[in-house]
């Protein structure tokens, strides 16, 4: 999740998290919600992306897979990296994955901002899912 403009050192905190090894990210997240809670969250949130789908585990793929409407995946995927498009071709059936491509091609052009807000509803229903013990969010 990108941050406004106004938030440039937020996007460098960020980057500069993303550098660290998992346990020192979890320490450093851990220290910083004790002091500003809502930027821990903000920046826990943001480790996980859009790409980093293709890293869940299979099991957790299928709970979100059938959990999250199929208008928001249908445009969601529009936009997506390969690594995203394979993982989810590898974990569907061959025929849920034709139908899948079907629908995407019988979908025609959107807006680009539909697609956004759609893969940005996708992450927060997934880190919903994540907060709920649900499923378990892949490490950085």
């Amino acid at each position: 999740m990108p941050f406004k403009k106004e938030y440039k050192s937020l996007n460098l905190a960020l980057e500069a998290l993303k550098g660290l090894d998992p346990e020192a990210q979890k320490k450093l997240i851990k220290n910083l919600i004790a002091k500003d809670p809502e930027l821990a969250r903000q920046l826990q949130d943001s480790l996980f992306e859009y790409k980093n789908i293709a890293d869940l585990a299979r099991a957790d793929f299928k709970m979100i897979w059938f959990e999250i409407p199929r208008n928001i995946w249908l445009l969601s995927l529009r936009a997506a990296p390969p690594e995203v498009t394979r993982f989810i071709q590898t974990n569907l059936t061959q025929r849920a994955y034709n139908e899948l491509v079907d629908d995407l091609k019988a979908q025609g052009p959107q807006a680009v901002s539909k697609v956004m807000d759609a893969q940005k509803q996708l992450l927060d229903e997934i880190r919903s899912l994540a907060k709920q013990g649900r499923i378990y969010l892949p490490k950085n």
